[in-house]
């Protein structure tokens, strides 16, 4: 975690959108932005600089 960052980094169908959800306890999930769309090759990137002193998150990508 540099500078108490995180970095999601996935794959999916390429020109797709996908929201990046966060759990504290995989039980309830929160959108953390507008769907981000995977580049040509399916690759997308997810970079989460609101961590504050959380003690753990749970990330997920989700097809809209």
């Amino acid at each position: 975690l540099a500078n108490n960052h995180f970095v999601v980094r996935g794959s999916g169908v390429p020109n797709t959108p996908y929201h990046i959800e966060v759990s504290n306890d995989l039980v309830s999930f929160s959108p953390l932005q507008p769907a981000i769309t995977t580049d040509s090759s399916g690759a997308f990137l997810y970079e989460d600089a609101n961590l504050g002193n959380l003690p753990k998150r749970f990330y997920r990508a989700v097809y809209p």
